[in-house]
C-alpha cells in the first residue's frame, strides 16, 4: 500500500504538469478551431501508442515474471530485447502507415471539421506520429521498470513532456500553429531520456534480437494482443464522443476534452497509480500458483481504491464550477465556456467508480491469463456508448455524451467484476464496509464541512485551502478507521523518492 501512496503523490506532482498544459491551450486558444485541431489530433496517435505501450507493457510483465520465476534473471534479459526489436518493427509500419493515411482516418472520427481545422488537425497528426517508435519503445521499458519495482521515473517523465509543449505552446503565439506540432512530437520522444540511468543501473544492454521464434512471446502475443484490442476498444468509446461533438457546436470538442481531462487527473492518481504498483503482485501472485495471496491483493486493491475514488468523486460533482473556473476561467475561456465545461465535468464524475471496477477486473483477469470476458465486455460497451451517445445529445446536447460514458463505464465495471467473482475471487466484507460503506461516510463528512468554509468566503484562495482542509481530514478519518495506518501516511512523507 505504501507503494500505492507513494505513486499517488508523484502522480499528482506529474498530473499537474498535465492540467498546466491544458491550461495553457485554453488560455492561449480557448475553443477555437486551433483548439479542436490540435485536440482532435491526438484520437489517431493515441489509439496507437496506448494501443503498443499499454499492450505491450500488460502482456510483458506476467510473462517475464513467469521467466525470471522458473529460470535465471539472463534469461528475462534475452526475452526483454527480442520483445524491444519486435516492438521496434512493428512500430516503425505503423509510423509510415499513420503518417501517410492521416487525414482518411481523421475524416472517420471528426466527421464535422471544416476544410480549415481539418488540414491543421492532420499536420499535427503527422507530427504526433513520428514519436510512435520512441513512444512504444518506452511502453516495454515502462513494464520492465515496473518489475523492478521502479514506479515513480514511469510517471515523472510526463513532466518533460509536457514542459516541452507548454514551452513550443506559447512560442507558437509568434510563430504559428505549426511549431506547436514540432514541439509535441519532440515533447513525447524526449520524455524517455530519464529512463536511460535506470536502465543502466538495472544491468540493461540493449541488443538488436530478432529471434522471434522464443516460445515466451508466443505468451506475450496471448495477452498483449487481447489487452491491445480492449485498449483500442476502449478508444473507440472516446472516438464516438468526440465525433458525436463534431456535429454539435463549435468549440465542442474543447469543452470534451477539458472535462474529461479532469477526470482522467482523478483516475490516473488513484486508481492507475495503485493498480500499477499492484498488477506486478498479482502477476507474481499467479506465477509462484498462489490464488489466496491473489484474493487478499485483489481485495486490498479494491478497498482502498473505492475508499480514495467515492470523494474524489463526490469533491468533483460538488465544486464542479469551481475547479473549471480555477483552472481555465481566464484567456480566451470565457464564462459560457466555464458553464458548459462545468456540466459536462459534473456528469463524468458519476463514471469514476465504474472506471475502478473496469481497470482492476481487467487487470486480475490478465493476471490470470483469462482475456475473454474483458475483451467481451469491451465490445458491448462500445455498441452501448455509441447508442446512448447518439440517443442523449439529441436531448440533452453536449450533456448526452458525459452521461452516456458515465453509464457505459459503470455497467461494464459492475459486470466484469461479477464475472471476476464468479470465477472464484471474493470480495470479503470487510472490503465493502470500509471501502465502500466508509468512503460514503467519510466523504460526507468531510464536504459538509469544507463546502461550509468555502461558502463563508467564496474565492480560489478559499477553495484551495478547503481542498487542502478536505485531503487532511480524509486522511485523518481513513487512519481512525484503520484503513491506512499512520506509519504509512509518514512513510510516503520521509522516503526519499
Amino acid at each position: 500500500m505504501k507503494q500505492s501512496l507513494i505513486l499517488m503523490l508523484m502522480t499528482i506532482f506529474t498530473k499537474i504538469f498535465g492540467l498546466l498544459r491544458e491550461v495553457s491551450l485554453s488560455y492561449v486558444y480557448g475553443t477555437s478551431e486551433i483548439a479542436d485541431a490540435f485536440l482532435v489530433s491526438f484520437f489517431i496517435p493515441s489509439i496507437i501508442i496506448n494501443s503498443i505501450t499499454i499492450g505491450i507493457a500488460t502482456g510483458f510483465i506476467p510473462t517475464y515474471s513467469k521467466i525470471i520465476a522458473e529460470g535465471p534473471r539472463e534469461e528475462g534479459d534475452r526475452f526483454l530485447n527480442k520483445v524491444a526489436s519486435l516492438t521496434l518493427l512493428i512500430s516503425l509500419g505503423l509510423t509510415i502507415l499513420g503518417i501517410l493515411f492521416s487525414k482518411n482516418l481523421l475524416r472517420i472520427i471528426a466527421v464535422g471539421l471544416d476544410e480549415n481545422t481539418m488540414e491543421m488537425a492532420v499536420y499535427f497528426v503527422q507530427m504526433v506520429m513520428t514519436s510512435l517508435i520512441v513512444n512504444a519503445l518506452g511502453g516495454v521499458y515502462t513494464g520492465y521498470l515496473h518489475v523492478n519495482n521502479q514506479f515513480s521515473i514511469t510517471v515523472l517523465n510526463k513532466i518533460v513532456m509536457n514542459m516541452l509543449i507548454i514551452l513550443f505552446l506559447f512560442l507558437s503565439i509568434g510563430f504559428g500553429y505549426k511549431f506547436l506540432g514540432i514541439g509535441t512530437a519532440i515533447g513525447m520522444s524526449a520524455q524517455y531520456l530519464i529512463f536511460i540511468p535506470y536502465l543502466k543501473d538495472l544491468g540493461h544492454k540493449f541488443k538488436v534480437d530478432f529471434d522471434f521464434k522464443d516460445k515466451s512471446l508466443v505468451e506475450l502475443k496471448n495477452i498483449a494482443l487481447p489487452f491491445l484490442l480492449i485498449v483500442v476498444l476502449n478508444d473507440l468509446n472516446l472516438i464516438v464522443d468526440k465525433a458525436v461533438a463534431s456535429t454539435l457546436h463549435s468549440g465542442s470538442i474543447s469543452v470534451l476534452n477539458y472535462s474529461s481531462n479532469i477526470q482522467d487527473f482523478v483516475s490516473g492518481v488513484i486508481i492507475v497509480s495503485i493498480i500499477t504498483t499492484k498488477y506486478p503482485e498479482m502477476s507474481r501472485n499467479i506465477a509462484d500458483k498462489r490464488e489466496d495471496l491473489l484474493d487478499k491483493t485483489f481485495n486490498e486493491t479494491l478497498k482502498l481504491t473505492l475508499f480514495l475514488v467515492i470523494p474524489a468523486a463526490f469533491g468533483i460533482i460538488v465544486y464542479c464550477k469551481e475547479i473549471i473556473g480555477l483552472l481555465f476561467l481566464r484567456g480566451a475561456f470565457n464564462y459560457s465556456d466555464l458553464i458548459l465545461t462545468s456540466k459536462t465535468l459534473f456528469y463524468y464524475a458519476f463514471g469514476l467508480i465504474g472506471i475502478a471496477l473496469t481497470i482492476i477486473s481487467q487487470r486480475v483477469f490478465f493476471a490470470k491469463r483469462q482475456t475473454r470476458v474483458p475483451i467481451i465486455v469491451s465490445v458491448v460497451s462500445v455498441v452501448i456508448n455509441l447508442v446512448l451517445n447518439i440517443s442523449l445529445s439529441k436531448i440533452f446536447g453536449i450533456m448526452g455524451l458525459p452521461i452516456s460514458t458515465s453509464i457505459t463505464m459503470l455497467i461494464c465495471g459492475l459486470v466484469q467484476t461479477f464475472f471476476l467473482l464468479k470465477g472464484g475471487l471474493k470480495i470479503k466484507k470487510d472490503t465493502i464496509v470500509k471501502g465502500l460503506g466508509q468512503g460514503l461516510v467519510n466523504s460526507i463528512i468531510v464536504i459538509l464541512l469544507t463546502k461550509n468554509l468555502y461558502n463563508m468566503f467564496p474565492n480560489n484562495v478559499t477553495f484551495l485551502l478547503s481542498i487542502i482542509l478536505a485531503v487532511a481530514l480524509y486522511i485523518f478519518l481513513g487512519i481512525k478507521t484503520g484503513i491506512i495506518s499512520r506509519d504509512q501516511v509518514e512513510e510516503v512523507f520521509r522516503r526519499d523518492i
